[in-house]
């Protein structure tokens, strides 16, 4: 258990935070607290995050089944560290739901691959891991992949297919059972810092409502009402502190990736992007916009209307 001078110091960094406004108290070691850890930080632990974070949650082992939606289908040229060369984006599709990764602007600060540094303390912006996977928050040694690709290096794509043509033949779109080890992109928004940090991430509450909602909540009503301008002006309030000063003007003047104008599809999707991956809010989000049985056309879809499932973003 922390120390009661620890635990003071996490509650005044608490209340200091002026984006909580709500979350369940939460301490590692505790039994409702691992419970909490177990469900928002599933998403982030893959397999090698205790290498990579040089610890892990008490009592909850790494699990390698979650990973991002991939942006990009299986077409082109197979990689020997998987993935391929020259393969279609999904966005091409004209998909406005997934690929989630790509739907990110290249100029937020927040897709990039996560970093920290142990002398300031200090991480981010990155949240995301992609490419070649290296041990101690990626300063160390490049981490080993295990099962299907025993032994090689750990590079995670933006793809998901059977690129060893194990258990199956690959195909331009594949279901989500058929992924390899290093398939997808791997999102770390809840990380763990190094045990002596002072932040303590493994104690820290659990967010339940953030301030960031109350603005999306109230620019949704504006854009149902038919005022696009309008909320667009609450999620910039939001948005803008992911883009530097010399890029965020121009940043938020288009709707990005994937979308041609600020409307219903991008609210959507930027619901999307502020909570990927806290908690399970996707799903009641897809219900209100009415996407949630919405299919995606396949690469080999013919005219008669040959569809594959929707994957889910985080």
């Amino acid at each position: 258990m922390a120390s009661s001078t620890t635990t003071s110091a996490r509650r005044s960094l608490r209340r200091l935070s002026p984006e909580v406004i709500f979350a369940l108290a939460a301490e590692d070691g505790q039994g409702a607290a691992n419970a909490i850890s177990n469900v928002r930080t599933m998403v982030g632990m893959w397999y090698g995050y205790a290498d990579y974070f040089g610890q892990s949650y008490d009592g909850i082992g790494a699990w390698n089944c979650v990973c991002m939606v991939p942006s990009y289908d299986n077409s082109g040229t197979v990689q020997s560290v998987g993935g391929t060369i020259g393969a279609k984006k999904f966005l091409d599709y004209g998909d406005k739901l997934g690929s989630p990764y790509e739907r990110f602007d290249d100029r937020d600060i927040r897709k990039q691959n996560y970093v920290y540094d142990v002398a300031t303390q200090t991480h981010g912006p990155g949240m995301f891991l992609k490419g070649t996977v290296r041990a101690n928050f990626g300063a160390g040694d490049v981490l080993k992949a295990d099962a299907d690709r025993d032994g090689q290096d750990l590079v995670y794509v933006d793809q998901l297919g059977t690129f060893l043509g194990q258990g199956r033949a690959l195909e331009t779109v594949m279901s989500p059972r058929w992924g390899e080890t290093n398939s997808g992109v791997r999102l770390v928004k809840y990380p763990l810092y190094p045990a002596d940090a002072s932040q303590g991430f493994k104690s820290i509450d659990d967010v339940q409502f953030r301030l960031a909602e109350a603005y999306y909540n109230v620019a949704e009503c504006e854009m149902r009402k038919g005022n696009s301008t309008e909320a667009k002006k609450y999620v910039d309030e939001v948005r803008k502190r992911y883009f530097k000063s010399a890029d965020v003007n121009s940043a938020l003047s288009v709707p990005g990736p994937g979308f041609d104008a600020f409307d219903m599809d991008w609210m959507l999707s930027e619901w999307g992007k502020e909570y990927l991956g806290e908690g399970n809010r996707r799903r009641t989000d897809l219900r209100r916009f009415d996407k949630f049985t919405t299919f995606l056309p396949s690469a080999t879809a013919s005219t008669s209307g040959t569809h594959c499932h929707r994957l889910l973003s985080l």
